[in-house]
């Protein structure tokens, strides 16, 4: 079986957060707290704010 290199979608995972009860903040918290779990170092978070489309980057070298 071939594997992709696909990138994750952000906007999916922030939606399913948002569907369990996880507001934006709260979501951005639980993908920092995640890079800690799965070992990360370094965590990086970018902001580049351009109001309705602004993107929030989070990075980490964590495995997963």
């Amino acid at each position: 079986m071939k594997l992709s290199n696909v990138a994750p979608s952000a906007a999916r995972l922030t939606f399913s957060l948002r569907d369990i009860g996880y507001d934006f903040v709260s979501a951005v918290a639980y993908l920092i707290d995640n890079s800690g779990s799965a070992g990360a170092t370094d965590v990086a978070v970018e902001i580049e704010f351009a109001g309705p489309d602004s993107v929030v980057y989070i990075a980490d070298n964590g495995c997963g």
